[in-house]
């Protein structure tokens, strides 16, 4: 089964603030999915990717003063999982 994965996030600061974003799939997971995961954010700021004492992947930028918005899809397969679903979803 396939699902998409993603967000659309922004922000709003007063001066220019360091972030740490926890937006990726964990690094077991990352085999399955599509195509890689890329933060993007807007206005273009640089995007540090590290790896933090769990294991997870993260990410440090520098929100610039005003507005800043970060945004990414991707899918994801899975193995073994049926297409059935509740019909409290639409």
């Amino acid at each position: 089964m396939q699902i998409r994965i993603g967000y659309d996030l922004s922000f709003e600061v007063p001066q220019p603030t360091p972030m740490q974003l926890m937006l990726y799939v964990h690094p077991d997971q990352a085999p399955a999915l599509r195509r890689p995961e890329w933060i993007v954010v807007e206005p273009a700021t640089a995007v540090e990717g590290f790896l933090d004492s769990f294991g997870n992947r993260a990410a440090r930028i520098l929100a610039p003063a005003a507005s800043c918005g970060s945004a990414t899809t991707t899918s994801s397969t899975i193995a073994g999982a049926t297409t059935s679903r509740s019909k409290a979803c639409p």
